[in-house]
């Protein structure tokens, strides 16, 4: 075995110059090789449940379209319906007494309106019923 006791200061200093040159060569190496980002494996994605979603939502979405369209019919009719009903409540019962098939005289005298106006009130009632036909 060696015996360090003989070792003096110059061998120590030496010794640190060396471990010293060793780490900077070290460092220096690590500096000139190029950094590569290593990316992690990333497993193969299976499109088939995607392309099965976009699918199914392409079919909502139709569906979507469609009760839309069936909306805006109905919020149209619901608007027609409160305009019919916003007319006087006299042309109302003349508009019922003509579908019924009463004479534009016998509608001015009971509902108090003029010949001419009942006689509009029974086109008019000729009109909705040939366009329910």
């Amino acid at each position: 075995m060696m015996d360090l006791s003989a070792l003096g200061w110059k061998e120590a200093l030496f010794a640190a110059v060396v471990i010293l040159a060793l780490y900077v060569g070290y460092a220096l190496l690590r500096l000139t090789k190029p950094k590569t980002a290593t990316l992690p494996q990333v497993a193969p994605v299976d499109d088939a449940p995607l392309r099965g979603l976009q699918t199914e939502m392409v079919g909502v979405r139709a569906q979507l379209d469609a009760l839309q369209s069936g909306l805006d019919l109905l919020t149209c009719e619901v608007e027609q319906i409160k305009a019919a009903r916003a007319v006087s409540p006299q042309y109302n019962d003349a508009l019922s007494l003509a579908q019924k098939g009463m004479r534009r005289e016998d509608i001015a005298e009971t509902c108090g309106i003029s010949v001419g106006e009942a006689d509009l009130v029974c086109a008019l009632a000729r009109s909705r019923q040939e366009g329910a036909t």
